[in-house]
């Protein structure tokens, strides 16, 4: 997944859950190392977690467990969608991917599901782990980011009309009238998009656009 975000121009960024050196032997095949590191110098950002140690000490294998754990939360805390790479099954240690997943869920996330060994099958909703596993059809545009799809409803919708903008100033210039100009204020209705603009005078007020319900502004 890394290697085509960075074909379509987006950005990497690494969360490691290891030391780098102790993180390459999590792969088992030569190949798959030399494609982390290939895939390492293109990140524009790594972080790596600070090591939260246990009291009383853990042994190696919890202590790696719980590395992988305080990982994947960072990963989810930072994101609005997750996409898992999952086989399906419960996991069988601390720091396993249902148990991220769950995370993410228990933490308002929305969690597409690739499935790690039938990749070719649709992928899929998470919509619960618990009392059993409910994965529903992928989700519409508004389900996937509600706060994306506002705010790109909103910068669709223009704030000022630049035509009526320029017919109101041309106007108040042949009106004669002593104009102070003065910033335009911005007054907004709570939801995106409906949002006018007004410019004052001493004398009037001009409102060069319209509110979100195709109004004019009062």
């Amino acid at each position: 997944m890394a290697r085509v975000a960075l074909e379509r121009g987006d950005r990497l960024e690494v969360i490691a859950p290891l030391p780098f050196d102790e993180h390459r032997k999590d792969f088992v095949e030569a190949i798959d190392r030399y494609e982390f590191d290939a895939l390492l110098v293109k990140a524009s950002r790594i972080t790596a977690p600070a090591r939260e140690l246990e009291k009383p000490p853990m042994d190696a294998d919890e202590q790696r467990g719980l590395d992988y754990l305080h990982a994947g939360e960072h990963i989810v805390d930072a994101s609005e969608i997750l996409i898992a790479v999952w086989n399906g099954q419960p996991e069988s240690g601390t720091g396993g991917t249902a148990q991220i997943i769950r995370y993410a869920l228990e933490t308002g996330r929305v969690v597409l599901w690739i499935h790690s060994e039938v990749p070719q099958m649709t992928p899929r909703w998470i919509r619960s782990l618990l009392p059993s596993l409910k994965a529903t059809e992928f989700p519409r545009g508004d389900q996937l980011s509600a706060g994306y799809s506002q705010q790109a409803e909103y910068c669709a919708n223009a704030a000022v009309d630049a035509s009526l903008l320029a017919e109101s100033c041309r106007a108040l210039a042949t009106d004669s009238v002593a104009v102070t100009p003065r910033p335009l204020r911005r007054s907004t209705h709570g939801t995106p998009g409906s949002s006018h603009w007004s410019m004052s005078t001493p004398e009037r007020t001009c409102w060069p656009s319209s509110t979100n319900d195709g109004m004019p502004g009062p």
